[in-house]
């Protein structure tokens, strides 16, 4: 018996029991089967156009608008736990508008009632939905943890602004969306919330900020942020799996900039490595990110590191498998050290002192958080399903570039923009960058390659080497200011016939005219060479912007773009004169 024959009270409980997306293909395919849905179509459509792509609204929208909610994730965590099926609507997600609840209830107006009473109707029911999550039944954590982090989604700090907050809330909600396939992260997702802090400094709260609640909330957090993390990368590892279906983040395909970065310090790439290990990914997009050597461990500091996984010995100590496994621990403890036994009998008797029971409290929690180790934990096949990525106003020192790339064999387009930062980017090396990418499997996948320049300083080293590792690149875009014209460089500028693969189609060199006494030694030979070494090559342009790195008019611009012409009419090149805008927007098309 087909849909089409069923009766009408079956198929009205067959809706009620189909995913959105499922029902939504079911009664799209005939007549009929859209007419026995009519009950349920409104509220779809109604849900499906709130949900489908999830933004939250910009502040100044809040007061002009009173029907856009949810306002904060903890907000939407509640709508969720009200009606779950919410979660399976959400297809893309932007985080760009992140708020704390903290910063809602200090506005002083009549939103804070409202939300106030919103949270405390549905609070339960979200405890409720945290405790019937199957990941914290698979990793057996305790009901006792389960709650901590709970508490932590209610308690989250207005004081995001300390750069070492975890995102309690952002972490839950994606082991919600089993039909993700787009994310934008906010700012508030640090490194932090993947892996500790590799100096030991995390703090939640300034100085003078001495509060007792305010300790408690740090207390807390510390004591819950390496749950965060095992459940973050286990959630990873189911997503991969093969032999599941419906997991979350299982269909997330597209990784978008991280919104509302600072410009300033920029964001530790470190803190999307558990996405680029999902092998659903194929698009990047990341823009002030970082990475060097202290958040990418070498091969010899891992085979100094403990044997177990990066936060493993951490967790043991704080996610403990049951209230039992609590009680169980601590009888292992005192059985195995006598002097910890009357250490702690010793602070039992010492109730009268609370003020030095909650130091002794704080800095057991902070020890146990320093403890952990260095660095990310070890990624397997990083980005190795990743097909496109950009990465734009970014820092990756050449000494990690090769272990970040290692895995991709599979990226075909990769657009790279250096940019300098407060105190790091200087001095980087654009040819050890090229040519460790040129050792990794990418080399041999990429077809399309573009690295270029943000603000960046002719303090560098230019580039030098041959470029012809890159067997299969069809496109090539690179910035003049990585060839010159630093007097303090003594190689002279190499002609550019010499360093292009002979797969090469199109060549784009994008310059200010700042930098145009580097062309001429860049083309000499040029036009004699390219039909020997270049014979595929079939578009040479030179993109010319009218100012230096730091954004300032070129004096003498027409002067030099005159000479420019020049050059490109005796080698045939195209020259496109482009806007400090229009540079700082460029894209590979």
């Amino acid at each position: 018996m087909s849909l089409q024959e069923l009766p009408f009270d079956v198929l009205h409980h067959i809706w009620q029991l189909t995913s959105p997306y499922d029902f939504e293909a079911c009664v799209l395919t005939c007549k009929s089967l859209h007419a026995s849905a009519q009950l349920h179509l409104q509220q779809h459509n109604a849900l499906r156009k709130q949900y489908r792509s999830f933004r939250l609204p910009k502040r100044d929208r809040w007061t002009e608008d009173s029907s856009i909610e949810p306002y904060t994730l903890p907000q939407l965590l509640c709508d969720i736990a009200a009606d779950p099926v919410i979660a399976e609507y959400i297809v893309h997600v932007d985080l760009e508008h992140r708020d704390s609840l903290n910063r809602v209830y200090e506005e002083g107006n009549d939103w804070e009632v409202v939300i106030r009473a919103k949270m405390e109707a549905q609070s339960d029911a979200l405890l409720q939905l945290m405790r019937a999550s199957p990941y914290f039944a698979q990793l057996k954590v305790a009901p006792s943890r389960i709650l901590d982090w709970f508490n932590c989604i209610f308690l989250e700090s207005a004081d995001f602004d300390d750069g070492q907050s975890v995102d309690f809330a952002a972490a839950f909600l994606l082991s919600l969306l089993p039909n993700l396939q787009s994310l934008a992260l906010s700012c508030d997702w640090l490194a932090v919330t993947v892996r500790p802090d590799p100096d030991g400094e995390d703090q939640y709260y300034s100085d003078e900020d001495d509060e007792d609640d305010e300790r408690a909330a740090v207390i807390l957090a510390k004591k819950t942020a390496p749950l965060v993390r095992k459940f973050i990368h286990y959630m990873v590892e189911q997503a991969n799996r093969g032999d599941l279906t419906g997991q979350p983040l299982s269909k997330l395909h597209t990784l978008l900039p991280t919104r509302a970065v600072d410009t300033q310090f920029g964001d530790n790439l470190v803190s999307v490595f558990p996405f680029l290990t999902l092998k659903s990914l194929r698009r990047v997009f990341h823009d002030f990110g970082t990475l060097d050597s202290e958040d990418f461990p070498s091969a010899a500091d891992d085979d100094d590191a403990p044997a177990s996984d990066g936060d493993d010995d951490d967790d043991d100590n704080n996610d403990d498998v049951s209230d039992k496994g609590e009680e169980e621990h601590a009888s292992e403890g005192a059985d195995d050290d006598d002097e910890s036994n009357e250490s702690n009998e010793s602070n039992e008797e010492d109730e009268e002192d609370e003020e030095d029971e909650d130091n002794l409290e704080y800095d057991s929690i902070e020890d146990e958080w320093r403890s952990t180790e260095k660095g990310p934990r070890r990624y397997e096949s990083l980005g190795a399903t990743v097909e496109h990525m950009v990465l734009d106003y970014c820092i990756i020192s050449p000494a990690v570039c090769q272990g970040f790339f290692s895995e991709m064999g599979r990226l075909t387009t990769l657009q790279y923009r250096h940019h300098t930062m407060e105190g790091f980017g200087q001095e980087w090396d654009a040819d050890a960058f090229l040519q460790a990418l040129a050792s990794t499997p990418a080399a041999l996948s990429l077809e399309r390659l573009a690295v270029l320049a943000g603000m960046v300083w002719d303090d560098g080293s230019p580039i030098r080497s041959p470029l012809r590792a890159f067997r299969a690149l069809q496109h090539l875009e690179l910035d003049g200011v990585f060839f010159g014209h630093n007097p303090n460089w003594d190689e002279t500028t190499p002609a550019l016939h010499s360093l292009l693969p002979a797969s090469l189609r199109t060549f784009v060199l994008h310059m200010s005219t700042e930098n145009y006494d580097c062309v001429e030694d860049l083309f000499d030979g040029f036009r004699d060479e390219r039909g020997k070494r270049l014979s595929q090559l079939d578009r040479v342009e030179l993109r010319v912007r009218d100012v230096d790195f730091m954004g300032c008019p070129v004096e003498d611009h027409q002067e030099r773009l005159a000479k420019l012409q020049s050059i490109a009419d005796l080698h045939g090149l195209t020259v496109t004169i482009v806007s400090e805008a229009e540079h700082s927007a460029h894209r590979m098309t």
